[in-house]
């Protein structure tokens, strides 16, 4: 559900397929941009090109840009470095919104005028100042039409184009990242509900994913950072040195590590509260009257905390769910096919660039 990179143009036409410029996929996050570039390989995806750059403290806070300046020019590295003309944009979702809405029977040519006419029961602006995008996802024998809309504010979305063109990059989409994400860990046939999560270092965005539909986003302001926090503060290591034992130890228990699996229990706390408190809204909305396929089969993990050791199996128990690292491969290629050059943990990093980069399939 991508949403125009031009907001003058009618978002409902669609981009004839010759007319799909190859572009990268390109995430902007608090404390970095990453790149992911897909080629064509027989009927893979594979990484023809990938990248990371930090952003200085500050510059971006829970998705807002609070320094257009510092950020145009890390845009501007990667568009020299790379030589880049086109690019994706996931915008995160603490700017976005995803909502239901429950349309009666409208012809075809005026479902998006009906949805538009709705908009401002959902969301706190209006919708002149919105800019969205809808997919059906169920309907009924008399018309109605069960729809999901993402809408951005058409203020951000214009502040996204400005610092693109500040770095000679063209946008041809923003996405809110969580559909990113999708699109990139679960199956496009998937036809149950999926929760994610994707752990950052200071925050983590849980989504849930309803026969292959985000219906559900929500934003945390914890991330794997609490975690080296917690090992640090309880052990007097660096963070440095905590941050390396969490990677490599994380939650595997034994007679030597007690002390620091206490102190990582402690800090996941508050972050395992929050997802068990979105697992059992999804059950209990009140507003969500309609859905199919509710119940939650499993759990997928991203983000660059996502391979903590152990730490699937300690969400897992909270919840009573499979939960697992998502495959970010998924949709480009099988995994036992094809080894790309970037490792295992640093994929989990660039998962909503790897799903901006597949739109360009899907």
């Amino acid at each position: 559900m991508a949403l125009a990179s031009d907001i003058s143009i009618p978002q409902w036409i669609s981009t004839p397929n010759f007319l799909r410029f190859p572009a990268v996929g390109l995430n902007i996050s608090d404390h970095s941009v990453k790149m992911m570039d897909l080629r064509p390989e027989g009927d893979k995806r594979v990484p023809a090109r990938f990248d990371a750059l930090d952003i200085p403290d500050g510059a971006v806070v829970s998705g807002d840009i609070k320094d257009r300046e510092v950020v145009s020019d890390v845009l501007s590295q990667l568009q020299s470095k790379h030589n880049l003309s086109f690019a994706r944009f996931s915008i995160p979702e603490e700017n976005g919104y995803i909502f239901n809405l429950e349309v009666p029977s409208v012809k075809e040519n005026k479902l998006r005028e009906a949805v538009s006419l709705r908009l401002d029961e959902k969301i706190p602006i209006t919708t002149e100042e919105a800019v969205f995008d809808f997919d059906v996802t169920n309907r009924t024998d008399d018309g109605t039409r069960y729809i999901t809309v993402s809408a951005l504010p058409a203020d951000i979305v214009g502040e996204y184009m400005q610092i693109c063109r500040e770095a000679n990059l063209s946008p041809l989409s923003f996405e809110i990242e969580a559909q990113t994400i999708a699109r990139a860990v679960v199956s496009r046939d998937h036809d149950e509900a999926v929760m994610v999560i994707d752990i950052g270092k200071s925050r983590t965005g849980i989504s849930i994913v309803n026969a292959g539909t985000v219906e559900y986003t929500s934003t945390i302001q914890i991330g794997g950072d609490q975690l080296t926090e917690a090992v640090a503060e309880a052990t007097g290591r660096s963070v440095a040195e905590a941050e390396t034992y969490k990677q490599e130890q994380g939650f595997i228990k034994n007679n030597a590590n007690k002390q620091e699996f206490a102190a990582l229990s402690r800090g996941a706390e508050d972050f395992v509260d929050e997802a068990v408190r979105r697992f059992r809204y999804w059950y209990s909305d009140p507003t969500e009257t309609v859905r199919e396929n509710r119940d939650i089969t499993r759990v997928l993990l991203c983000g660059g905390n996502a391979s903590v050791p152990g730490l699937a199996d300690h969400i897992s128990a909270q919840l009573d769910v499979s939960v697992r690292i998502g495959d970010v491969w998924k949709r480009a290629f099988d995994i036992n096919e094809y080894i790309p050059d970037i490792d295992f943990r640093h994929s989990l990093t660039h998962t909503s660039a790897i799903g901006l980069a597949l739109s360009n399939e899907f």
